[in-house]
This record gives C-alpha cells, sequence and structure tokens, in this order.
C-alpha cells in the first residue's frame, strides 16, 4: 500500500510540473503595472519662472494663462510708455538748460507746449520716471504671484473638490461643565 502511495504521489508531482510548464505566461504581452505619477508643485513653480505660465499649464489650469500674459504685458506696455515719455522730458530739460540751442530749436508739441517752464518739465519728467519705476515693480511683483500661483496649484491639484459635502447639527450637552450646546459636523465624502 505504501508503494501504491508513493508511485501516486510521485504520478501527481510529475503530472503538476508538466501542467505549470505548459502554463508559462508569455511575459512580453502581458501588463505592465501602471507607474503611479506624481505632480509636483517645485516642478510646476519652475517651469512657470522660466515661462511665465507654462507652470498653469502643468497644473491643467489652461484658463489662468491669458490672464497672466495681460497681466505681464499691461505692466510692461505702461513701462515703456512711461519710461518713453520720461526720456522726451529729460532730452527737453537738457535742450532748455544748454545755451547753444536756441528757443525755436525747442521740441513743441501738443503734449509739451513751448510756454512751459524748466522746472514744470522737470515735474512732469520725475512723475513719468516714478509711474515708470511702479511699473517695474508691479510686473515684478505679478511675475512672483503667477509663480506662487503654480505652486499653490500643484499643491492642490490632487485636492479632491467634490459636491458630496453635509454639515450635520445637533444638540449636546458639555460633558465637563454639563452645558447645553450645538455640536457642528461636517462629513465629506
Amino acid at each position: 500500500m505504501r508503494i501504491k502511495q508513493t508511485i501516486f504521489f510521485l504520478m501527481l508531482m510529475c503530472f503538476t510540473s508538466i501542467v505549470c510548464v505548459a502554463q508559462k505566461v508569455d511575459t512580453s504581452k502581458a501588463q505592465k503595472p501602471k507607474s503611479i505619477v506624481v505632480h509636483s508643485p517645485r516642478k510646476a513653480a519652475i517651469m512657470s519662472t522660466i515661462l511665465p505660465g507654462s507652470g498653469q499649464v502643468y497644473n491643467k489650469k489652461y484658463w489662468k494663462v491669458p490672464i497672466v500674459y495681460a497681466g505681464l504685458g499691461a505692466f510692461g506696455y505702461f513701462f515703456v510708455l512711461n519710461l518713453k515719455s520720461y526720456n522726451t522730458y529729460a532730452k527737453e530739460i537738457i535742450k532748455r538748460n544748454d545755451t547753444t540751442f536756441k528757443k525755436s530749436q525747442w521740441t513743441v508739441t501738443p503734449a509739451m507746449p513751448a510756454n512751459y517752464a524748466a522746472k514744470d518739465l522737470l515735474v512732469m519728467a520725475n512723475q513719468d520716471r516714478r509711474y515708470a519705476e511702479l511699473s517695474a515693480v508691479g510686473f515684478l511683483v505679478f511675475y512672483s504671484f503667477q509663480i506662487v500661483d503654480a505652486y499653490v496649484d500643484g499643491h492642490l491639484f490632487t485636492f479632491d473638490v467634490s459636491d458630496d459635502l453635509s454639515l450635520k447639527v445637533e444638540p449636546t450637552i458639555l460633558p465637563w461643565n454639563r452645558t447645553a450646546g450645538l455640536s457642528f459636523t461636517l462629513g465629506l465624502k
């Protein structure tokens, strides 16, 4: 009987090994496990630093890109406009203070009549210089703001914003001083 069990066991072992070899899986066609894509806020900030708006594109907030370029473009436009105006006034002040120029050689435009005194031109030049500086500061602040925006959106990229929120309000008795109160429970599902 012992011999029959041993033969049966050996035959069973041979049969299962043959079946296992026959069911060998072709790994070349097998599906590989999907790699987990990690969204990096740091990468969004770096991209936004190199090319404004690219961090917003990386975060899939495409609607913010026109706002970024409109803001940067507006500050850049006003910087150039005020700088040109400042240079015009500064050149005219130099002309008027130079004794080799005659009064007929002064620049006369509707924006700068000949009857402006040098001190008036100096005030206008200083005002335009100040506005140009404020535009440059505004450009830098807006540029920094869009980098911070990309970084914060990168952190909130995987944040679940679902419509399934619930607020439960119920009366309760506070155990430490036995007074009545309300308990607010916010349920996030």
